[in-house]
């Protein structure tokens, strides 16, 4: 009986992923919405103060992913 061997694959580029649980919460009745992002593979978490914020910093996420493929 013979083995068949798999032919050797070419490594592929890593694709271009950042996973992030997002927790939103107001402190009270009439306050603003704040945020935070929590990195799934780092464990960072990072703060923001209002939506607008939370926002920007997703869109940087994705700006800074676009200009490194």
């Amino acid at each position: 009986m013979t083995s068949q061997k798999k032919p050797k694959q070419k490594p592929t580029a890593p694709l271009a992923y950042q996973a992030y649980l997002i927790r939103l919460w107001q402190d009270g009745q009439h306050t603003g919405w704040r945020a935070s992002v929590q990195s799934v593979q780092s464990g960072e978490t990072i703060r923001f103060a209002s939506l607008k914020a939370l926002f920007e910093f997703l869109q940087d996420q994705t700006d800074n992913q676009t200009h490194h493929r």
